[in-house]
């Protein structure tokens, strides 16, 4: 005789588990629109006006163009959209950082390249959305998060 627990009868040791809603990741379309509409939003307001915005949106896990197409940014562990600090360095820092790589290899190749050193970095970083199959950045690796269509 065995007093191991039946199949039918739940084991009361095991502990509940709570799924977590899942989310539904933004679509490349969403991406590059998004990326389009900060830049167009940069320019028309010089700069200025889009930092201004962003220091409010990026509260909540979006920049302004994110809050307009209903994405957000969301920490990949939690499941939550992430803080105003991460959300700086998603959208500052990882942006500074590319855009002075792509500098420097402009500088070190005396301007033959033209913008060629910009755009391969932000194919190589855009591309990486496909390689996985994560629907992540290479940006989106370095500041563990994923972007999130909430509309």
């Amino acid at each position: 005789m065995s007093w191991d627990t039946p199949a039918s009868q739940p084991n009361w040791d095991s502990q509940p588990s709570y799924q977590t809603p899942t989310l539904r990741l933004a679509s490349s379309q969403h991406r590059i629109a998004s990326w389009a509409l900060d830049t167009v939003l940069f320019s028309l307001t010089l700069g200025i006006g889009w930092l201004i915005w962003s220091l409010f949106t990026w509260k909540t896990g979006q920049s302004p163009a994110k809050k307009i197409l209903k994405i957000r940014v969301f920490h990949v562990e939690t499941n939550q959209p992430v803080t105003w600090g991460h959300m700086a360095i998603y959208e500052f820092l990882c942006n500074l950082a590319y855009n002075l790589t792509a500098a420097l290899i402009y500088m070190m190749t005396f301007g033959l390249l033209g913008p060629l050193p910009f755009l391969v970095l932000w194919l190589i970083d855009f591309c990486w959305y496909w390689k996985d199959g994560k629907k992540r950045t290479l940006r989106d690796n370095f500041v563990k998060v994923v972007v999130v269509n909430i509309a």
